[in-house]
Parts: structure tokens; C-alpha cells; sequence
């Protein structure tokens, strides 16, 4: 498969943008990665994210670039985490949570809560964006909107996104 070929099936679950480092991983030199800009396959959103060109502009394809740009491990969180599940209780800018010390490159797309502790069961992906668990989002979202917490947990017990279970 051709690195283009790669970076299209990488793009086509990510709302057609993709991280540099996905590439990368994927084999990719800097030099091929560098020739799909030149060649107007994809545009640079930021030093370590690629959009494919002619893509529609979408909510969607906004998370997913600022969670890229985060660096490895990232995902969306807080007031707009809420919204992207549908339990939105009033709107926000783009906040993402990431592991302290995981990324030393700052932030470009959006505001970036550096965890001590973010494993990966707190991380899924959801209408293709990297997103914290419903499980997390009331706590996300007391740490920056106190009074919305229990809002957000009564909307995610309602829908079915929590339970009681242990």
C-alpha cells in the first residue's frame, strides 16, 4: 500500500484529517509526507496535522484535528466532550485532556488539561473522535463548571451511558 493509499484510510475514519505521527508510524518519511503537501493531496493544519484537501469543513472534522494536535493519547473532554455525546449543557470551546509530560509541543486548536493520571479505559472513540468515557465527563466537567455536573451525569444515566454497575 502507498503512502497516500495509508494516509487515506487513516483520514477516512478521522473525519479526513490525520496526525503526521500516524504516518510515521505507518512507515511514511518525512520526505513522503512532505510530497503529499506539495502535491496538494492534503493541507497542513498545524506542524502535526494533516486535512485531505477538498474535504467539507466540519464539527467534527474540528475535534478530531485539535485531539491530534494534542499529541498521542489525547481526547476530547469537558463542556465539549458533553456536547459530542449529546448531553450538552451550555457550549464551550474546544477542551482536551492529555497525560502530563505525554507531548511537549503547546497546544494550537485547543485548551489542553494536562492529567496525571488518564488511562486508556477513560479514552474511546465516538463518531470518530477520540473522546473521554461518559464516566468521566461529570467529573471533566466540575472541574470547570461546578454547577453542570449533575446535569451532565442525569443526561448520561437517562440516555443509558452510565449505569451502576461496578
Amino acid at each position: 500500500m502507498s503512502i497516500l493509499e495509508t494516509a487515506l484510510t487513516i483520514a477516512a475514519g478521522q473525519h479526513g484529517s490525520l496526525a503526521v505521527r500516524q504516518l510515521t508510524r505507518e512507515g511514511a518519511t518525512e520526505g513522503e509526507i512532505r510530497h503529499l503537501v506539495d502535491a496538494r493531496q492534503f493541507l497542513r493544519v498545524t506542524p502535526v496535522v494533516l486535512r485531505r484537501t477538498g474535504t467539507a469543513r466540519s464539527r467534527g472534522q474540528e475535534l478530531v484535528e485539535a485531539v491530534l494536535d494534542a499529541g498521542e493519547g489525547a481526547a476530547l473532554s469537558h463542556l465539549p466532550g458533553t456536547a459530542w455525546w449529546r448531553l450538552p449543557v451550555r457550549p464551550g470551546g474546544i477542551e482536551v485532556c492529555r497525560l502530563r509530560g505525554a507531548a511537549s509541543v503547546p497546544p494550537r486548536l485547543a485548551r489542553v488539561h494536562e492529567l496525571r493520571s488518564f488511562p486508556a479505559h477513560h479514552r474511546t472513540v465516538y463518531r470518530g473522535v477520540p473522546v473521554t468515557v461518559p464516566a468521566r465527563l461529570p467529573f471533566d466537567v466540575a472541574a470547570v463548571a461546578p454547577s453542570q455536573a449533575a446535569k451532565v451525569l442525569d443526561r448520561a444515566w437517562a440516555r443509558g451511558l452510565v449505569t451502576s454497575r461496578l
